[in-house]
């Protein structure tokens, strides 16, 4: 008799059917399907090939990725497949979507977040466990359970991530957890993909956990803070204006020591700046373009006064953090 709690699948390959049987062969009646397809391939096709293979009642949910890893393969990939699927009687998954995101981002957080509550069946072993553990706690450890974790997934390409997550925060207020990343593409124009028991694009996919079971979350990153940097004069969203009352480009040529600004110098050189919440950490600000008036674009909001650190790393540093 198999007395797992949790069982867990995972694939890897070119092919998204291979990736799926893989995954199958721990968990054969999943009840969720993560999945990130690189954005080179067929998405289409390899949801089809996924759902083909995991049943038409499995959640599947996930998106579009530009480098894949997993702990089958010894790095990187590229022009994969990879899936992680789970199976348990003590959780519940609701999956919901939210469209439109770009133009509308604050309606796509609460479509999403809704329809991922209201897709959330109630399961008997979930409330067994939390009444057992309710039971045994204090008012005040009781006003500190999370009893959803909701892990989010919006279109990389929409530059409304900020503004979807906020939204998301209303819509959840303080008691679940919020974890995930934006779908992606390589470096051009093109419109990334979100899954969620379908295929979208300018869309958002949330998928809502419910357990009596513990589950931990956490956040990290390679970098440290290296001692060069300017404040933030003058921004727009994600457009730096203006550094240290210059023109953004002359300061960050500057610091990064280069005549010209590419993006494979942004992505060798990302910036930091120290978050205010209690970890005290630096969250990474990657620049993205530059334009002709002598800004810059970044990948997430810059704000006004903030400190914008350049960031190191190295081999040694990379391990420590994610220790």
């Amino acid at each position: 008799m198999d007395m797992a709690i949790v069982r867990v699948g995972l694939g890897h390959a070119t092919e998204a059917t291979t990736a799926a049987n893989q995954a199958m062969e721990k968990t054969p009646k999943p009840d969720l399907v993560i999945c990130f397809v690189n954005f080179s391939l067929d998405i289409h096709q390899a949801y089809a090939d996924i759902r083909a293979v995991v049943g038409e009642k499995a959640p599947i949910v996930g998106g579009s990725a530009w480098g894949e890893f997993s702990s089958l393969v010894d790095g990187p990939q590229t022009d994969t497949v990879v899936i992680l699927t789970l199976q348990s009687s003590y959780f519940s998954v609701g999956l919901g979507i939210g469209e439109n995101l770009t133009a509308q981002p604050e309606q796509a957080a609460r479509d999403a977040i809704r329809n991922a509550y209201s897709n959330l069946l109630s399961n008997p072993a979930v409330m067994s466990l939390m009444a057992i553990a309710l039971d045994s706690k204090g008012a005040n450890e009781v006003s500190r359970i999370k009893p959803c974790i909701n892990m989010v997934l919006p279109d990389g390409t929409s530059a409304q991530e900020e503004a979807f997550l906020r939204s998301l925060i209303l819509e959840t207020g303080t008691v679940s957890q919020i974890i995930g990343g934006s779908t992606a593409t390589g470096l051009g124009d093109s419109k990334s993909y979100q899954i969620c028991n379908g295929v979208y694009q300018d869309a958002a996919a949330v998928a809502s956990f419910s357990s009596g079971l513990k589950i931990g979350t956490a956040m990290g990153h390679p970098y440290i803070p290296a001692n060069k940097g300017a404040v933030v004069t003058k921004s727009d969203g994600r457009r730096v204006i203006s550094l240290n009352g210059k023109p953004a480009t002359e300061v960050l040529k500057k610091l990064l020591e280069s005549d010209e600004l590419t993006p494979e110098l942004f992505i060798q050189n990302p910036f930091g700046i120290k978050s205010s919440d209690v970890f005290a950490e630096y969250t990474i600000k990657s620049a993205q373009q530059v334009h002709d008036d002598g800004s810059v674009s970044f990948y997430a909001e810059i704000p006004k006064g903030a400190f914008l650190r350049e960031m190191k790393t190295d081999a040694d540093t990379a391990k420590k953090r994610f220790k």
